[in-house]
């Protein structure tokens, strides 16, 4: 997978308010991260957009690694406090920027395509780490790929783990019906 920009060129930036930040998995909504973490009131929500990029399931969250070969969905916001947010991201992420070597995730900024196709430059953590036998999210978007599990796995009778204390769904326990794709 290529996780490099890889001299392309980038498409041009239609405007830039301020910083923006976007999320493609476990702090987008309707999990409760954001909150938890303190950053909710520090954040407004621009709506959905896409990355370049290739998303995988790690179990309890995904992954997402720059690749020229697909999208990423996820949901958009501009900071009111950049570095607030970015510092409480950057923990959630394990993200350290004196030891990139070490971080789970590193912090890059890339164009978001909005949905209304304005393109806004964000910051996006970008997963660090050999992915291991992680399955590919088809179609690039979590949320999908979770409620089409949770279908799956209302159809074949398995259930649905949670993050303990936190309450937001967290990792798919089976996706054993045959109707259901674990590509989704």
């Amino acid at each position: 997978m290529d996780r490099s920009a890889g001299g392309a060129s980038l498409p041009l930036v239609a405007s830039y308010s301020g910083e923006h930040v976007f999320f493609y998995g476990t702090l987008m909504t309707p999990f409760a991260r954001r909150q938890r973490a303190g950053i909710e009131d520090k954040l407004r929500a621009m709506g959905r957009g896409s990355i370049e990029g290739a998303l995988f399931d790690l179990g309890i969250y995904p992954a997402a690694v720059r690749s020229s070969e697909g999208l990423v969905w996820g949901d958009v916001y501009e900071m009111i406090e950049p570095e607030a947010v970015l510092a409480a991201l950057d923990e959630i992420e394990g993200f350290r920027p004196e030891h990139l070597e070490a971080s789970l995730y590193v912090r890059e900024q890339a164009p978001v395509t909005l949905e209304d196709g304005r393109t806004e430059l964000a910051w996006v953590y970008f997963y660090n780490a050999p992915l291991g036998r992680a399955p590919r999210i088809e179609s690039g978007d979590y949320k999908r790929r979770l409620a089409r599990a949770k279908g799956c796995l209302q159809l074949s009778g398995s259930a649905v783990l949670s993050s303990g204390s936190g309450g937001s769904i967290g990792a798919v326990a089976s996706l054993s019906s045959g109707r259901c794709s674990s590509r989704v």
